[in-house]
C-alpha cells in the first residue's frame, strides 16, 4: 500500500504469518528490503534517496472504523482486492493517474442514485480540499480553475484499465453491500469512501488530486436545473 502524509511518500508491505515464524520472516523480509534500500541509496540519479528508511510495527486492524471485527474482515478482503487490482494498473498510474483516479471514482458511486451520487462527490471534494480544517473563501473557485488548466480526465480506448476497475468495482460494491446487510456500525457512503480513498492511495493520487477528479465528476453529474425546480 502507498499513502502520503506530512512525511512524503510511503509503501506499505503488511506479511501475514504463523505466530511461531514471525520473528524470522520479519528478519528475513527486513533485510531484504534493507539491501533494497542500501542498492537506491547508491543510485544518484534516484530521487530522495537519502529520505529513505524502515520502520516494522505489528498491524492494529481499525476495527471502529470498518464497524467491528466482521467489518474488518469484509475490509481486510477488500485491501487485498484493491492492492491487487492497483498492480494491474500500476503501467498507467504515472501518466495516466488524474484519469485512473476519475475513472475509479466513476464506477465505485455509479450504483448510487444520482442524488446521493451528486452529494458524495461533492462531500468528497470538499474533504480533500482541507474541508474539515476550514478553507479559505473562494477555494472552491480555485478548484475549478485548476481543472480548467488539466488535460481531460476522463480515459479511453484503455480496455485494459476498464475491464480491471468493473471487476474490482463490483467485488467492492458486493463486500460493502455484505458489511452493510451485516448491520455493522457503520454506513455504505462511509465505507465507500474509505475504500476509494485507499485505492487512491495504492495508485499514488494526492489529496489535491483526489479533490480535482471527484470535483470534476461532481460538474459532469450535477444538474443545477433540477434544483432549481
Amino acid at each position: 500500500m502507498r499513502f502520503i502524509d506530512e512525511f512524503g511518500m510511503h509503501l506499505r508491505l503488511r506479511v501475514r504469518v504463523p505466530a511461531p515464524r514471525a520473528s524470522a520472516i520479519g528478519r528475513l523480509v527486513e533485510t531484504r528490503i534493507r539491501m533494497f534500500l542500501g542498492a537506491v541509496v547508491k543510485d544518484t540519479a534516484a530521487p530522495f534517496a537519502g529520505h529513505l528508511g524502515l520502520s516494522r510495527s505489528l498491524y492494529a486492524p481499525e476495527v471502529l472504523k470498518y464497524g467491528g471485527y466482521a467489518g474488518t474482515q469484509h475490509a481486510e478482503k477488500l485491501f487485498q482486492l484493491s492492492s491487487e487490482t492497483a498492480l494491474t494498473l500500476m503501467p498507467y498510474a504515472v501518466s495516466r493517474r488524474l484519469q485512473l483516479a476519475r475513472t475509479h471514482l466513476e464506477a465505485l458511486t455509479a450504483s448510487l442514485p444520482t442524488s446521493q451520487r451528486v452529494s458524495f462527490l461533492h462531500q468528497y471534494a470538499w474533504y480533500w480540499s482541507h474541508g474539515p480544517h476550514g478553507r479559505t473563501p473562494g477555494y472552491a473557485a480555485r478548484l475549478d480553475t485548476l481543472l480548467r488548466a488539466q488535460p481531460d480526465t476522463r480515459i479511453a480506448h484503455l480496455d485494459a484499465v476498464h475491464v480491471a476497475l468493473d471487476t474490482y468495482a463490483r467485488q467492492c460494491r458486493a463486500l460493502i453491500d455484505q458489511a452493510t446487510a451485516a448491520r455493522l456500525r457503520t454506513s455504505r457512503t462511509y465505507l465507500l469512501f474509505q475504500h476509494i480513498h485507499l485505492m487512491h492511495n495504492r495508485l499514488g493520487v494526492t489529496p489535491l488530486e483526489e479533490a480535482l477528479t471527484a470535483r470534476a465528476l461532481w460538474h459532469a453529474t450535477y444538474d443545477p436545473k433540477k434544483d432549481s425546480q
